[in-house]
């Protein structure tokens, strides 16, 4: 397997380089989609290309390119799903076997990324899935029962995970199919042999709201769109986000708290991400 790793970077660049370790042993070629612009007109940081390049230096990082668009022309998640089909379009072109989209606020454990290398090229497995865990503001909170951001029912969404890049057929993110929950941008057009990752096998590890500044993630989100009612929930929803203190709810004397009824435990900082 010659696995190719796309990121999509815009805000958060201070996880990436973490995140970045935690795969790098396991990938082919890894390239970073970035944008200088957000979807909302607003700059990231001046310094982004040279980060970058620092950490394509360093061996990180074999590929970088510029995203540019009108941003005000089209539906959000349709950029999003254009930058993750850059992706796995330049992961084609040097060679890659298989491909995964990866946010820089995901981690996945190197052994367990390695076992499951392992396991999709024996059994031929084309698409696949994986379960999320969700941290909380610090890479130490991690959300026991859920997501910050609920679906319907918080046991049956996931996150695509590795597929097989095939050479003679477009493969492109759609909204249209996929055989499991999953986020619209993220979804493939691969209809072929799919398995979903028990979570005792392998989890993506999610830092969605482990920033160094968390208002600004939220100013340039793409779930800022949306009807009335939608904006006033997910508004609600962030504030929660941007109050909540382990301490404020700890239970007892115990390493649990609580954030909206769901269960966190305070654990190890895994993947030795920066603590802000």
């Amino acid at each position: 397997m010659k696995l190719g790793i796309s990121y999509n970077l815009f805000d958060g660049k201070e996880l990436l380089e973490a995140s970045l370790k935690s795969v790098r042993e396991e990938a082919f070629h890894i390239n970073v989609v970035y944008q200088t612009t957000s979807y909302y007109g607003n700059n990231s940081s001046p310094y982004i290309k040279d980060f970058l390049l620092n950490l394509k230096n360093k061996g990180l990082i074999d590929e970088i390119f510029h995203y540019e668009r009108d941003f005000s022309k089209n539906d959000k998640h349709y950029f999003e799903r254009e930058k993750r089909n850059i992706g796995l379009s330049i992961a084609r072109k040097r060679g890659c076997t298989h491909f995964l989209s990866m946010d820089v606020d995901e981690f996945y454990d190197r052994e367990q990324l390695k076992k499951a290398k392992k396991y999709i090229e024996r059994k031929r497995i084309k698409t696949s899935a994986v379960s999320i865990i969700e941290y909380l503001k610090q890479p130490f909170y991690k959300i026991v029962d859920g997501y910050t951001f609920m679906p319907s029912n918080p046991y049956n969404f996931y996150v695509p995970f590795i597929m097989k890049i095939h050479r003679f057929w477009p493969q492109k993110h759609n909204r249209k199919w996929y055989p499991c929950i999953v986020d619209p941008s993220r979804a493939l057009n691969n209809r072929e042999k799919f398995y979903l990752f028990s979570k005792q096998d392998i989890v993506m590890h999610h830092m969605c709201t482990v920033r160094k500044n968390l208002y600004n993630k939220y100013a340039n989100s793409n779930l800022n769109q949306g009807n009335d009612c939608v904006k006033s929930s997910i508004r609600k929803l962030q504030q929660d986000i941007l109050n909540w203190q382990f301490e404020d709810y700890r239970i007892g004397n115990t390493n649990y708290s609580l954030f909206n009824g769901r269960i966190i435990e305070k654990v190890e900082n895994q993947f030795n991400i920066p603590v802000f």
